[in-house]
């Protein structure tokens, strides 16, 4: 339940009021900050720590102890009553939502928690404490005392005294006699009225009443009643309200009198009555303890009778049985004799068994131990003769990578020339069309064909001749009686050469500069990629390490990347080197798998044993580059057919490692 200041509000919440959707709707929708209920909060708790008993706010602030401020809304006056008490562990309790989140996000040193002090349970603590909570219960004398039953030692309520507010959010009005002085076993020490007409601010325009239970475990009951309550708080002068008091204190001590006089005499009736009952039913007990008695005497005894023929019985049994084991007791003191002689004898063969067994152990590790030494020399000259193998690959490799570049240079050169013939063909197509565009050769090409066609020519040929005299045909000067015209097809039919693919400077000076290139790159001092890449090489237990030169950039994915990467996934170290201008392209892209410049590469190698992947003639400088290395061609157009003999020669490597 709320607290709040709802004398200027319109009611424009259509919620059953105080329930719980209707204060979450005012919590939500910020009403309830508009309406400055806060403000109200902190006003009334300090309202409530101004006017404690003096002794009770000394206890509390040297005690550390737990409170609980139950209808605490957005958490000020729970804020305000751990500020006046540092030592206590303050905690505030409402049923909306809204309002527990919003505090705990204005009081992150306070605590916050859901309850509903209707239909809910209520925690254990010191101090229970509500301000102007229980006005808005339509039974709030039940909920006070639920109240204070949880308060272990005091149950403080502040509340509106003869609320004539009009509020309609208000279900309850106190008056003079609708408050206990007792609740539970908590007894009223403390009561005081509290005008509040004549406070700043204006937070409420009547009387407050402060009200402090306390439980007799934690401070003994002290006598009070109305007419000192009365005496107390009322107005000097109200002199019937101290009429009205008295009376109702001896009207209440009358029916206090009455009250205990009865409770007396009925206690002792009951007496009586537990005590006739308890006589007649200890005299019944014992009839029937007697019968009991009796009947466990008269089985005792049959019981006795039978185990005295019982006895006799197995007495009888026992002489018999103890004859039959003497009996067995003489054999088999005869057969420990024939066991003891058998148990030496099996002795004497265990030990020539285990002599033997050892005889066979050191025949058979010597026979292991001469296997070892011939499997170890068959290993060493399989090892020798891989190396061989390899050394014999590795020379056939270059002297076929020199070939080629030889081959390369020849067929460059014979490029060279099949260009100039094309050009020389060329220019002798461009002067005949220029002859066949003049107009000496028109008039010669005329002549041409009255000479071999009018003259010379049969009649198909003459028809011929006008028809194509008359035609726009005659623009077309070929003829297969005119030379030039034979001679431009000649031409046209010549062959094209298509020549080498070009090179920078030739592959010579390429090789030339790439050499110079990396011979400066292992003179600088190595780069931060260089020492990854060093680092990889040196710590990773791989099956070996593969490199491609650049030919191909990364993307998109080709054979040589495929290639890579199934290799990478096989065990291996793998590295494309990607073109020199792509200063950035550098990292591990796949587990074992590198992109890498061929310069930082060739100064992370050193020593170390690699396999070069060669598919085209202008990477002979990066594998020259490289002092341990086993070199793998494939072919220029593509290195797929070549996969196969690849994987053999790093499985060859492999097994001599």
């Amino acid at each position: 339940m709320k607290k709040g200041r709802c004398d200027d509000v319109e009611k424009t919440n259509t919620r059953e009021v105080n329930s719980i959707a209707y204060w979450e709707e005012r919590f939500a929708s910020e009403d309830w900050n508009d309406k400055g209920g806060e403000e109200q909060s902190r006003f009334f708790a300090a309202l409530a720590l101004d006017n404690l008993p003096e002794w009770l706010s000394r206890e509390m602030k040297a005690a550390q102890w737990s409170l609980h401020d139950y209808g605490c809304a957005e958490g000020a006056g729970t804020a305000r009553l751990a500020g006046a008490f540092p030592k206590m562990r303050a905690t505030g309790f409402d049923f909306a939502p809204a309002a527990i989140e919003k505090a705990r996000r204005l009081h992150p040193h306070c605590e916050f928690a859901l309850a509903d002090m209707e239909s809910g349970s209520i925690e254990q603590a010191d101090v229970i404490f509500s301000s102007n909570v229980l006005e808005h219960l339509r039974r709030p004398l039940k909920i006070m005392e639920k109240l204070a039953e949880a308060a272990e030692k005091y149950a403080i309520f502040l509340l509106p005294f003869e609320d004539d507010s009009g509020q309609y959010e208000h279900f309850y009005s106190f008056t003079r006699e609708a408050f206990p002085l007792q609740l539970g076993v908590h007894y009223l020490e403390c009561s005081r009225v509290i005008d509040c007409r004549e406070l700043p601010g204006g937070y409420w325009p009547g009387r407050q009443l402060l009200l402090v239970y306390t439980n007799p475990a934690h401070r003994p009951w002290q006598n009070q009643n109305l007419q000192h309550w009365y005496e107390s708080n009322c107005q000097p002068g109200d002199e019937a309200a101290q009429k009205a008091a008295a009376r109702a204190d001896k009207a209440q001590e009358q029916a206090r009198r009455l009250g205990e006089e009865g409770e007396r005499l009925r206690g002792q009736l009951e007496s009586l009555g537990r005590e006739r009952e308890s006589f007649a039913g200890e005299l019944a007990e014992q009839k029937e303890s007697l019968g009991r008695e009796k009947d466990s005497l008269a089985a005792e005894k049959e019981s006795l009778a039978g185990e005295n023929a019982e006895l006799r019985a197995e007495r009888e049994r026992l002489a018999g049985e103890n004859e039959r084991l003497t009996q067995e007791n003489a054999g088999l003191a005869a057969q420990n004799e024939s066991l003891a002689e058998e148990n030496k004898d099996m002795g004497e063969a265990r030990d020539a068994l285990r002599e033997e067994l050892q005889k066979a152990g050191e025949t058979a590790e010597k026979a292991r131990s001469e296997e070892r030494a011939k499997l170890k020399l068959e290993r060493a000259a399989e090892r020798e003769k891989a190396a061989e193998t390899l050394e014999a690959l590795e020379k056939k490799n270059i002297e076929t990578l020199g070939e080629a570049a030889r081959n390369y240079k020849t067929a460059e050169n014979q490029s060279i020339q099949w260009s100039r013939a094309n050009q020389v063909i060329g220019a002798a197509r461009d002067t005949l069309c220029t002859m066949q565009a003049s107009r000496v050769f028109r008039l010669l090409h005329l002549w041409d064909r009255v000479k071999n066609q009018l003259i010379r020519g049969g009649p198909r040929e003459k028809k011929n001749f006008f028809r194509w005299l008359f035609s726009h045909e005659r623009q077309n000067f070929g003829s297969e009686h005119q030379a030039l015209a034979r001679i431009l097809r000649i031409l046209e039919k010549a062959p094209q050469y298509a020549p080498l693919p070009p090179m920078p400077g030739g592959l010579s000076e390429h090789l030339l500069h790439e050499k110079i290139r990396f011979a400066q790159a292992l003179k600088r001092p190595m780069s931060k990629k260089a020492l990854t890449m060093r680092r990889a090489m040196a710590k990773r237990d791989c099956k070996g390490i593969l490199v491609y030169p650049h030919t191909v950039h990364w993307e998109p994915p080709q054979t040589p990347q495929q290639l890579l990467r199934a290799f990478a996934r096989a065990g291996w170290l793998c590295f494309f080197c990607e073109h020199p201008g792509i200063e950035d392209d550098f990292g591990e892209v796949e587990a074992n798998l590198f992109i890498t410049p061929e310069a930082d590469f060739i100064q992370a190698v050193g020593q170390t044993r690699v396999t070069v992947l060669l598919t085209w003639m202008g990477s002979l400088a990066f594998a020259e580059a490289i002092p341990s290395k086993l070199l793998c061609p494939a072919s220029c157009c593509g290195i797929t057919s070549s996969i196969s003999r690849i994987f053999s020669l790093c499985l060859a490597r492999s097994t001599v490692s």
